[in-house]
């Protein structure tokens, strides 16, 4: 697979063309070694981030995307572990890291000022510079607060990294996404845009209000003026879990017709959906639109009742 600026994602087991018989075949087989490709790269990525500096080569190999899902893993079991520990010394410790973000994120700006890199490096540096900042403000919070035990809710609110080793979760994902309460399966989708936004006090509530929608089998509405950024966060929150989302913001043309055929292809390929200007639809589609989605929900609850369900959420 070949990404923008670049990047490339080599298949462990490539599929042939001539021995697939039909297209559909041919497209499964691809679809299934392509995730095959995804999870090792993404575990590769994982556990090569604790050496990471921008003078190894090791450091871009990988596609953007799993290295701020690396990135993000490091600093959640490096605080986790910090804040588990207690004891007196954990200020000293939160504040040492601190300062090693801080060290990190001006390598990162001076890599990218004067190291020259390539395009694809470029891309990655740019937005670990980004992560990396957002790390060091909330570690730097989580210190200023008072904040020195594990159970925390200033701890817990926060989109926190889990890799799973063992699978214990679930032995289709081993890279979870919690908030609080809430639990969500990293989406394996390979992405083509791995950009950054900059995450605010009101991005991390809007996060945690997704993720209690996402525990609830439900969809989330983001209220807000026009051009505040509520698309982009929902975009942003889609790519952090590692999922396609289909933003529909044609809605003065939107019908019933293609308001069903939209979301029968969100459905059956699990993606994620983002209605913008749902405000200006008529009478007739917000209907249609209600009484759809509301079926989809009980669908997906039940399935997940079931336990017919695969860690992207999408029916087996």
């Amino acid at each position: 697979a070949v990404l923008p600026h670049g990047q490339e994602l080599f298949l462990l087991n490539p599929v042939g063309t001539r021995d697939s018989g039909e297209e559909a075949v041919w497209l499964g087989r691809l679809e299934s070694e392509l995730c095959v490709a995804v999870r090792s790269s993404l575990r590769h990525a994982v556990s090569e981030f604790s050496e990471f500096s921008t003078s190894t080569p090791q450091a871009f190999q990988h596609p953007v995307q799993f290295t701020l899902a690396a990135a993000r893993t490091h600093w959640t079991s490096e605080v986790e572990g910090m804040l588990s520990s207690g004891g007196e010394d954990t200020q000293a410790a939160m504040q040492a890291y601190c300062n090693g973000l801080r060290d990190r994120f001006m390598q990162l700006v001076s890599f990218l000022r004067h190291g020259m890199p390539i395009a694809s490096q470029a891309e990655a540096v740019s937005s670990l510079v980004v992560v990396t900042m957002q790390h060091q403000d909330l570690t730097f919070r989580l210190m200023q607060a008072g904040v020195f035990d594990a159970g925390d809710f200033e701890w817990q609110s926060q989109v926190r990294f889990c890799w799973d080793e063992r699978q214990e979760l679930d032995r289709s994902a081993d890279l979870w996404l919690t908030c609080l309460h809430s639990v969500m399966p990293y989406g394996h989708e390979l992405l083509r845009d791995s950009s950054q936004l900059v995450v605010t006090p009101l991005t991390e509530r809007c996060f945690v209000a997704m993720f209690g929608a996402f525990l609830m089998n439900l969809g989330g509405a983001i209220v807000g003026p026009t051009g505040s950024g509520k698309t982009e966060t929902v975009r942003d929150f889609a790519k952090m879990a590692a999922s396609l989302c289909v933003v529909c913001s044609s809605a003065f043309t939107l019908n019933r017709t293609s308001l069903t055929r939209l979301l029968l292809g969100v459905a059956s390929g699990g993606f994620w959906c983002c209605f913008e200007e749902v405000s200006v639809l008529g009478t007739e589609v917000l209907t249609a639109l209600s009484q759809q989605l509301t079926e989809l929900y009980l669908g997906k609850a039940s399935i997940l009742r079931n336990g017919l369900c695969d860690a992207s959420g999408e029916a087996n």
